[in-house]
């Protein structure tokens, strides 16, 4: 381990990067095939035969496959293939099996050395013996065939002839059930089933083959082919067996384990055996990382093999992507990389019993990867990608998904989808952060070790943990598994009085909820309390139920308070920091806003933003406002040291061009009214902000920007004039003001009815000018004694018609 170390910090001392830079990487994982692939629904049919699969293994054991495969016709590519395959029997009085094996030809099947009759309609191959065995006997049947495999649609799963490879990835992402075992030899074809194989693969004479578990011999047969011999001691399902033929080449290290020495092998080209190890460097950081939450490693070795494309997490011979491989940048192939290495805790140790919880391999195994980022990156780098994730999950897993889902119970069309992996990952960042670091490592270490080489379903997991560590999760698995959506918190108020050197702060929380179907319980919240100096103070607090309050005592009389500021939980907000010069620009990427200063402006302004994925306080104002449609999805909190007058922009982004963007309900109809209201806090009513200017991005596209100018602290929303579509025809916008903006007047089209009141109010809600009874035709206002900002007009008609507008004052 030390000797490897020192070589690789020798080696990439001189390299520069960031730890989460978004590289191509992330487009070629199988979750971002998967959201590629315009998926429908499951069919009864469909839902049976995946049942079905699963159900088989309550009658029959699968013992062990030996699979003879002739892998030569890359012209073709057509297999040749001799299953041997050892089964034992649950139950008594069986006189029938059924193997799922998917458009082969199945040229004949043997039992006990001698041929027998068998119906095949693909995918099902069925076997009726003559007599029925009872619980306990053991046979094999040797089912011979043949064909070109069938590939998933997705692209992803089956066995490939392509670029010099010949290979399989034994997951089909469109295909229900998905493992995809079936598309290159006969067997049981599920999650459930695990069974030791043995591996004969022929070759041409100058290729060699890789496969999962041990080499045990290379034979030369008479026309100079070669057989290579593998043997998988240890029970793995049939997704996980894995093949690779190629002009390989092979790179070999050792690795200082916690138990043992462990051998890398990288496997390749000849021509790309330097920059494998370069493109792998990462490797034992990774091993390191995992092994200290997981456990030892348990296979025989960690091993990659270069395919066309990938990847797949097959034990000891990962199918790994040949771009990312030979590419030579460590920091492009290490996503995927230790994704890939965590799956041999999370799906080859212990994997689900269905894909309704995928997330227990899935949404772990890519938490394996930030676990990683922190090991060897550190905490800063961490936190990173904890937010990179998370602002992932909150914009796109929806979207990608075509919903909001439950990590547990998700629907087989979207197993594979950004909720599984990165909300999953999100989540397991939660129980960490719920367990406390110690009981969380114990309690994961000990799933793997009660259910070492087998199956877990959601319930079990959560009794697992509870059983092995004492704590009550209840609430953990009730809000965070069983339920979509997420919890968000804002901070009502603090009340502190003083009481020797002691400050009693008294702290009323608000919890709000984003798609989510109840409110959450026992959530360890941090909260960070800053005084005038800027000394922090860290608390957590268990907050249940929707409004609660919670007693603190403090070293200092807060100033500010922030929440979750070290990203502990992955919630329904996101906040940045950024430090904002003299005629200087920013964004804080997490918040989604960016910032430019004048030159004018002070230097150095620290600012703190939040994006809140929640709907913001309504508006309370009995006069126009009640009139705004206030949005229901999403708001900012923004902290500063800003001077009254200054240059300070601030430009907000709105999204409203598809159904589940967070503005469409605000922006799908019409952009025209769109704005941004502000309140110091959540004490006060929400008012228009007086200076902002809006730039859409093309017309009625329901996207664009607002920029404010004179930024303060406080909170922000967008809110729209006009109804949104589920309120429709409750009033109209005037069209016809002008001149807009002004400074001594205005003219006003009231329409053709007879108004019975015309109103002007300010952004705050204050109604500055009225007159009733006023007769059709044009009006005619003085504005010379307003001041200069926003203001809406507000017209009621006799037949109950309603039509407002704005106009602005210079």
């Amino acid at each position: 381990m030390k000797n490897i170390l020192l070589l690789l910090l020798i080696i990439f001392t001189s390299l520069s990067f960031d730890a989460y830079t978004q590289t191509e990487v992330e487009k070629y994982g199988c979750k971002y095939i998967h959201s590629k692939i315009k998926t429908s629904a499951i069919t009864d049919e469909e839902m049976k035969y995946a049942n079905e699969l699963t159900f088989r293994s309550d009658t029959f054991d699968i013992i062990n496959y030996r699979i003879k495969l002739d892998a030569t016709d890359f012209s073709t590519k057509v297999l040749v293939g001799q299953c041997d395959i050892d089964f034992a029997t649950k139950m008594d009085n069986i006189d029938y099996i059924r193997f799922d094996l998917l458009q082969m030809t199945v040229d004949s099947v043997k039992f006990s050395s001698a041929s027998f009759s068998f119906t095949y309609k693909s995918p099902f191959l069925d076997i009726k013996f003559d007599s029925s065995f009872v619980k306990g006997d053991t046979q094999r049947i040797s089912v011979f065939y043949h064909g070109v495999s069938v590939i998933d649609p997705s692209g992803f799963g089956g066995f490939y002839f392509e670029k010099g490879y010949a290979y399989n990835l034994g997951i089909g992402l469109s295909s229900i059930p998905h493992n995809y075992g079936r598309s290159w030899f006969p067997c049981f074809d599920n999650f459930v089933e695990r069974s030791t194989y043995d591996l004969d693969i022929i070759t041409k004479p100058y290729h060699t083959a890789y496969c999962v578990g041990e080499k045990i011999g290379i034979d030369t047969l008479a026309d100079n082919r070669k057989i290579y011999h593998y043997r998988m001691g240890k029970q793995i399902p049939t997704y996980l067996v894995g093949v690779a033929v190629s002009q390989y080449d092979e790179v070999n290290w050792s690795f200082e384990g916690e138990e043992r020495d462990i051998p890398i092998q990288l496997v390749c080209n000849p021509e790309d055996t330097n920059s494998i190890k370069t493109s792998m460097a990462y490797v034992p950081f990774a091993i390191e990382a995992l092994e200290k939450w997981f456990g030892p490693y348990q296979w025989s070795r960690v091993g990659y093999v270069l395919t066309s494309h990938g990847a797949m997490e097959h034990p000891t011979n990962i199918a790994f992507p040949d771009f990312l491989g030979k590419g030579g940048k460590p920091e492009d192939a290490m996503s995927t990389m230790s994704h890939e290495l965590a799956h041999h805790w999370w799906g080859d140790i212990t994997t689900l019993t269905t894909a309704y919880d995928m997330w227990i391999k899935e949404g772990t195994s890519e938490y394996g990867h930030h676990l990683f980022i922190e090991h060897f990156f550190g905490e800063d780098r961490f936190k990173k990608v904890i937010k990179a994730n998370q602002l992932k999950v909150l914009q796109y897993a929806h979207v990608e998904d075509d919903g909001f889902w439950a990590l547990s119970g998700m629907p087989m069309n979207h197993t594979y989808g950004t909720t599984t992996y990165n909300k999953g990952a999100a989540v397991i960042h939660n129980l960490r952060s719920y367990m406390g670091d110690s009981l969380f490592k114990q309690g994961m270490r000990s799933i793997l070790e009660n259910y070492r080489y087998s199956h877990i379903d959601a319930e079990q997991f959560e009794k697992q943990l509870e059983d092995n560590t004492g704590l009550d999760l209840t609430c953990f698995f009730n809000d965070w598994i069983y339920a979509p959506g997420f919890c968000a918190f804002e901070i009502d108020s603090v009340s502190t009085t003083v009481e020797g050197n002691e400050y009693k702060s008294k702290v009323f929380i608000e919890q709000k909820l984003y798609h989510a179907p109840h409110f959450y319980c026992n959530v360890p919240l941090e909260i960070s309390f800053y005084n005038d100096e800027g000394k922090k103070e860290t608390r957590t607090v268990l907050v249940s139920d929707q409004y609660s309050a919670h007693e603190i005592i403090l070293p200092f009389s807060p100033k500010y308070w922030t929440i979750n500021d070290d990203q502990k939980l992955n919630i329904g907000q996101l906040s940045s920091r950024i430090t904002l010069n003299k005629n200087s620009k920013k964004v804080a990427k997490y918040a989604k806003i960016s910032f430019q200063s004048s030159e004018e402006d002070k230097d150095s302004i620290s600012i703190y933003s939040e994006h809140v994925w929640a709907a913001p306080d309504t508006i309370n104002n009995n006069n126009l406002f009640a009139k705004l449609n206030i949005s229901k999805t999403h708001y900012w909190n923004i902290l500063g040291d800003f001077s009254a007058n200054n240059k300070i922009k601030a430009t907000f982004f709105y999204s409203g061009k598809k159904e589940n963007d967070l503005d469409y309900l605000l922006t799908h109809n019409s952009e025209d009214s769109i704005m941004v209201l502000f309140r110091n806090n959540s004490r006060d009513n929400w008012s228009v902000f007086e200076n902002y200017k809006k730039q859409k991005f093309s017309p009625k596209d329901g996207n664009g920007i607002i920029k404010i100018t004179g930024l303060k602290s406080g909170q922000y929303c967008f809110a729209n004039i006009e109804q949104s579509s589920t309120k429709t025809n409750e009033f109209d916008y005037i069209n016809l003001i002008y001149p807009n903006p002004t400074s001594d007047y205005i003219n006003i089209n009231p329409g053709d009815n007879e108004v019975k009141e015309l109103s002007i109010y300010s952004v705050y809600g204050n109604k500055v000018y009225s007159d009733k009874y006023v007769k059709q035709g044009l009006k005619r206002i003085n504005t010379k004694s307003f001041s200069p900002g926003i203001y809406f007009v507000l017209i009621k008609s006799y037949d109950s018609e309603t039509k407002v507008g704005k106009f602005i004052i210079k």
